[in-house]
């Protein structure tokens, strides 16, 4: 589940077909892991829509067939998840591979941030000083995917200790402060105001998390900049 997220290669006409590749494989293989343990098939009626929205698409924007494809590969993926969902075994899996490779990826931001990616080479892609984006190379993408990886810390964890699980909000939530990203603060938000609402025995816990995360978010926002400019001179690029 986590490799997608971490493709750091690119090649071919559109820099995004390695990702791309990559997911398919890795969506096709928690798949066929899912219909060895007894899982249903794929949904046939998802695959007719998948189909009809394409063929709009298609229709639509006859010039942009980049995009088509993308949408088309996008959607299979979803079908993918549908079939693998009620197993769950993959779907533990999936859930603690979606936070390793937050974490993971925030933690590389962090350090694109204050300008160690050359020392990441070849497995995070390159940026300047003071730019945060993993290997997503688009910083709202790259905040979507620390909230993503948030949102399993709240509702899904895996069994880890609280100092741990504190200490996981923070980074997630650091992360996507150093991308500057509007999306990511106002996901961060919903987040938040989710785990209000959202009713249960865990609320106390969720909110806990969310005030760490918080405080790491507005923390880092304020004090990030004067940390970059501290320790390398420069000056955040957004």
């Amino acid at each position: 589940a986590a490799p997608p997220w971490h493709t750091p290669f690119t090649f071919g006409p559109p820099a995004a077909v390695a990702p791309w590749l990559a997911s398919l494989a890795c969506g096709l293989a928690l798949w066929a892991l899912a219909i060895g343990a007894g899982a249903r098939p794929l949904p046939r009626r998802m695959f007719g829509i998948v189909a009809l929205v394409v063929l709009w698409a298609g229709l639509r924007q006859p010039a942009g067939q980049q995009e088509t494809v993308f949408l088309a590969a996008g959607l299979s993926l979803l079908v993918i998840g549908a079939a693998i969902a009620l197993d769950e075994q993959v779907s533990r899996g999936l859930r603690a591979g979606l936070l390793f490779a937050a974490s993971l990826t925030a933690a590389f931001g962090i350090c694109q941030y204050f300008g160690f990616a050359a020392w990441l080479a070849p497995w995070a892609s390159y940026s300047e000083a003071g730019e945060a984006y993993g290997n997503l190379r688009q910083p709202n993408q790259y905040a979507s995917l620390c909230w993503l990886g948030m949102a399993v810390l709240l509702w899904a964890p895996p069994r880890l200790p609280r100092p741990a699980a504190f200490a996981l909000a923070a980074l997630l939530a650091i992360g996507s402060a150093a991308s500057v990203s509007r999306t990511g603060m106002l996901q961060g938000f919903v987040l938040t105001v989710l785990a209000a609402a959202w009713p249960g025995p865990d609320r106390r816990p969720r909110l806990q998390l969310c005030v760490v995360a918080a405080l790491a978010y507005f923390g880092a926002t304020l004090l990030l900049p004067f940390a970059l400019q501290a320790a390398t001179g420069a000056l955040p690029a957004r």
